[in-house]
């Protein structure tokens, strides 16, 4: 039975899951737990471009739109192809990656104001793949919140499985507090361990968590 208030807190969405990860970030300093602390720093500040990226930040969707010309018709906002893009660029566009703080996550689900990436840069090579019949003004990848929704899903599950595996070895953990004096060594570095299960950041191209 789920004795800590946080946890009950999450689930109802009674606080932010920046709140969340900031109070988890208190509560875990006394395992000294580095992956887990990175992940939280990376959450809560962003993803540098040093950093291992979850899975569940790369798997975007988006459209591809454009404002131009369609042989001579003037097009605004219209959705485009991703044939007229070379197949390295395509690669490009699907793994593009969410790095924002999750702060940022929560404000972009709840804003009225789209996600874009500008690739008018790519323009030419539109041009040239559609026989000159599309003639760019305007191109931009259109994140969508559907993308945003998910990963903050994602923070939010896994906040959850780690307050519950650290609130069934502590106890409560509504002091923001945990007591290791009761665990040996050997006990500590198990509960260490299973907690880097739940978090991804050891450099390898699967997740494992």
């Amino acid at each position: 039975m789920t004795r800590s208030q946080i946890i009950k807190d999450i689930a109802q969405d009674n606080i932010t899951v920046e709140n969340a990860l900031q109070r988890l970030l208190v509560i875990s300093y006394t395992l000294n737990n580095p992956k887990l602390q990175q992940w939280i720093e990376n959450e809560l500040n962003g993803y540098t471009s040093d950093s291992i990226v979850p899975d569940y930040r790369k798997k975007v969707t988006y459209m591809i739109r454009y404002t131009g010309f369609n042989a001579n018709n003037l097009v605004t906002r219209q959705p485009l192809s991703e044939s007229y893009f070379s197949n390295e660029l395509q690669e490009v566009l699907k793994t593009r990656v969410i790095k924002e703080g999750i702060n940022i996550i929560e404000d972009t689900i709840k804003s009225e104001n789209e996600v874009t990436f500008n690739l008018i840069d790519c323009a030419g090579i539109i041009s040239n793949n559609s026989g000159g019949m599309i003639r760019c003004i305007r191109l931009e990848q259109v994140i969508s919140k559907t993308t945003f929704l998910r990963i903050l899903s994602s923070v939010k599950t896994k906040l959850i499985q780690l307050l519950l595996d650290l609130e069934r070895e502590f106890g409560s953990l509504d002091n923001l507090d945990i007591d290791t004096s009761n665990k040996s060594e050997d006990e500590l570095n198990k509960v260490n361990d299973e907690i880097a299960k739940r978090v991804y950041f050891d450099g390898r191209s699967e997740a494992v968590f």
